[in-house]
């Protein structure tokens, strides 16, 4: 979405799109989603990818290491901005933020404090189409893993879950925008339970369930 309103805006110059991989697996951490099926997606936006891979439990310091070469390699190249999705969480904000101003990078936040259930509803607007691909099972349910993203499922969301999984209740992938030269033809391969570690003040303290779908792109 944050990508749609810049577009439409037109203010700024797109130059690349950036996504971190975990550097074992190749896939998107907590999305489940291969570099592969993230490939295709730049390809039918037909915008660089650029792939930042992280080792496995890094901790903090070798996270922003990682992230403090690839600012450093932006800024060298000019870019003066980088794009965020965030929308009410100020934590995180605040630590992309500082992430960032050590560069003289900018970031942006075009969706920053819109209501939710609204996103959702331009996403469909829009004729944005995802797929459900993750779910924290401590909010939601297997069988909604592959279900498209739209007004009908959200309104089943318990009042805990925000529209948009903004707190990590659920993460998707988009298949089809009008900012894409083709619709993505995802085919589901099935599901699967994961455990992630949580991470806190640098000790693994507990772990937490994730249900990640498997799918690939039909030629």
């Amino acid at each position: 979405m944050a990508l749609d309103y810049i577009l439409e805006e037109n203010r700024y110059e797109v130059d690349s799109i950036h996504t971190t991989f975990d550097s074992t697996s190749r896939k998107v951490n907590m999305h489940g989603i291969s570099e592969a099926l993230i490939e295709k997606q730049a390809q039918m936006m037909e915008i660089p990818l650029v792939k930042i891979y992280i080792p496995k439990h890094s901790p903090n310091d070798k996270y922003r290491s990682i992230m403090y070469k690839f600012l450093k390699d932006l800024k060298h190249r000019g870019i003066n901005g980088i794009v965020y999705g965030d929308i009410f969480l100020e934590d995180l904000k605040n630590f992309r933020i500082n992430l960032v101003q050590p560069f003289g990078i900018e970031p942006i936040f075009p969706l920053w404090q819109m209501e939710s259930l609204a996103l959702i509803e331009r996403m469909q607007q829009r004729k944005i189409r995802s797929k459900i691909c993750s779910i924290n099972t401590q909010f939601l349910e297997m069988d909604i893993l592959g279900e498209d993203l739209d007004r009908s499922i959200v309104s089943n969301f318990s009042k805990n879950v925000d529209p948009c999984g903004e707190r990590g209740e659920y993460h998707s992938f988009v298949y089809e925008a009008p900012f894409f030269e083709q619709s993505l033809k995802p085919i589901i391969l099935g599901k699967q339970i994961k455990k992630y570690p949580m991470q806190i003040q640098g000790n693994l303290k507990c772990e937490y369930e994730l249900g990640l779908l498997r799918m690939c792109i039909s030629d």
